[in-house]
């Protein structure tokens, strides 16, 4: 069986790094956060992921620590972090927010999306699962599959200052 660590080994990867700035699709928010809109029809929300912090937390075997991200506070006492320039479609002091609740991200839903990897279909296949390809991609091409989980191109990463924020929090949270 290919699992998501032999995957990661396979295509030369490891774990998402600490402030690391992640697309993730609406479907993995709705599996992981219990009081999630289940009637929400958005494309996806940013994920921030905490890193080899994760391995802090038994809770999250199988998954990755990631915040959620927000265009604004639920109040004003919510520990969060503000990120600013995530989104190409808003201006660069646009925020987004973090609040500090840590969410379990299965593994199995990073999938690189970088096109100079190649993979046969039937590895491809076998390193998403059958009903998963099925039901996010292409029936006919692999490469047409939308992992779940992308990789924000328009901003990889924290910058130096939001890092040391980040830090901090983590910190403040005890991982």
């Amino acid at each position: 069986m290919l699992t998501n660590t032999k995957l990661l080994e396979m295509l030369g990867l490891e774990a998402p790094s600490c402030g690391s700035i992640w697309r993730v699709a609406e479907s993995v928010w709705k599996k992981v956060i219990p009081d999630y809109d289940q009637d929400s029809d958005r494309k996806g929300h940013y994920g921030l992921a905490m890193g080899e912090r994760h391995h802090k937390i038994k809770t999250l075997k199988g998954a990755y620590g990631m915040f959620i991200g927000s265009s604004r506070k639920r109040n004003e006492t919510e520990l969060c972090l503000e990120v600013q320039g995530i989104s190409p479609y808003e201006s660069s002091s646009y925020v987004t927010f973090f609040p500090m609740i840590i969410r379990p991200v299965p593994q199995r839903d990073f999938v690189h999306d970088d096109p100079e990897v190649k993979m046969s279909r039937k590895d491809f296949k076998r390193a998403v699962g059958q009903k998963r390809f099925q039901r996010h991609g292409d029936s006919h091409k692999a490469s047409h599959y939308r992992p779940p989980i992308i990789l924000n191109h328009h901003k990889e990463a924290l910058n130096e200052q939001e890092q040391c924020e980040f830090e901090e929090l983590l910190t403040q949270l005890g991982v």
